[in-house]
């Protein structure tokens, strides 16, 4: 019974993909690989004791459905912790349910570590939430600072054009691999009203899709389809040298105030 609702709830988190990302192939992949995972966990439960199927329907359950439908929202690198939390609790109750309790104690101590390693997903998901979730009235300035170094800072201010970017940050999803390295990076500093800051890396596109826009935090990196779009619309150009010399009004440059 749990194989055919975890499995129901896989195809369903698929479904999803296809609708929103169809372009993130590795992380259809991901998905599939965890969903076999996950399904053969499953098939397990039967052989659990009572409080182990408990654990299971309480813990590992929740888990499964994050992994599932948080690949489409969130890197792997956030959702690793949950998935070795998940993997280390499931190797637990396997021998506590067959009255193996050393064997069983031994690797509940990693639950521990492990549990603490999941505030960092928890941290991650909860900034990469906040960026897609930005109120752009809530925004006064957009700063864009070359992180090679060079000089060129790019301020925007008019709110018209901050509503244009804010709003398509919303269109921001992982894909997978997501292991090269950032193009042409720039530093978008978001600066609230409040005085309050969101700061992160983007960069002009990857091998699989050069019209999209990298977004970086910390080992972290996504994708935005509309990113690029609302630049140009806005007046930003970060990636063409003959533009950059032609800023609208809306525009500051110099260095850093």
């Amino acid at each position: 019974m749990l194989v055919l609702i975890y499995v129901g709830i896989a195809l369903l988190a698929l479904a999803w993909r296809f609708v929103f990302i169809p372009w993130d192939f590795g992380g259809c992949f991901y998905q599939v690989w965890i969903t076999a995972i996950g399904a053969a966990l499953a098939a397990f439960y039967p052989r659990l004791n009572g409080f182990g199927r408990v654990l299971a329907w309480v813990i590992l359950v929740p888990i499964g459905v994050l992994l599932l439908f948080g690949s489409l929202y969130f890197a792997f690198q956030a959702l690793l912790p949950f998935m070795l939390l998940a993997f280390a609790l499931a190797s637990a109750l396997f021998p506590w349910s067959k009255k193996k309790a050393r064997q069983a104690v031994l690797v509940s101590l990693l639950l521990i570590p492990l549990a603490a390693f999941c505030l960092y997903g928890f941290r991650h998901m909860s900034l990469v939430g906040k960026v897609r979730s930005i109120p752009p009235a809530d925004v006064v300035e957009l700063r864009f600072a070359p992180v090679s170094g060079k000089s060129g800072v790019i301020v925007l201010s008019n709110q018209e054009a901050i509503t244009n970017v804010v709003m398509s940050l919303r269109h921001t999803f992982p894909y997978s691999p997501n292991h090269e390295e950032i193009k042409e990076p720039w530093r978008l500093t978001v600066s609230m009203r409040d005085g309050s800051q969101l700061a992160f890396n983007i960069g002009n596109g990857n091998c699989s899709h050069a019209s999209f826009v990298w977004i970086q935090f910390g080992v972290e990196v996504y994708q935005n389809a509309q990113l690029r779009e609302a630049f140009k619309t806005s007046g930003v150009s970060l990636w063409n040298a003959e533009q950059r010399r032609e800023r609208p009004n809306n525009q500051n440059t110099g260095g850093d105030k």
